[in-house]
């Protein structure tokens, strides 16, 4: 019985931290989303029509300065995708997406400041909750 227990809570914390990474994970496709949603261009000047001419039709941009200049600004670096070259990932210890999330977690706990709260508001929530809790425990 005590070996179900243990295998019980441990699925539960696990269940807690997966949860935390998958919010972490969703903050991350709700940047891309924001990002997707910026506008291409302020205007015509903003797109490099020397570039364009340069290459031509059917041409690659991928090695033009251009391309390496703005790369630098356009993309979007999310905190736990991980954007390595083989060579330089290879060389570090191998973390997982939900390793990577717990630790993003676990320091955004630590640098947690609780806001203050009117004390009268404070209180409701406290009653509030309470009597949510009576509600759901019958």
């Amino acid at each position: 019985m005590e070996k179900k227990r243990n295998h019980l809570i441990h699925d539960a914390s696990m269940e807690v931290l997966s949860e935390l990474g998958i919010a972490f994970h969703d903050e991350e496709l709700l940047l891309q989303m924001l990002k997707a949603k910026q506008p291409i261009a302020e205007g015509i000047s903003r797109i490099d029509l020397s570039a364009i001419k340069e290459v031509g039709g059917g041409g690659q941009f991928l090695t033009h300065p251009t391309t390496f200049q703005h790369s630098r600004t356009e993309f979007l670096s999310l905190p736990l995708s991980n954007r390595m070259t083989y060579d330089k990932w290879s060389g570090r210890p191998n973390t997982s997406y939900s390793t990577r999330a717990r630790d993003a977690v676990s320091k955004r706990l630590q640098k947690y400041v609780k806001p203050d709260i009117d004390s009268a508001l404070k209180k409701d929530l406290v009653k509030f909750v309470a009597s949510r809790k009576k509600a759901v425990r019958g």
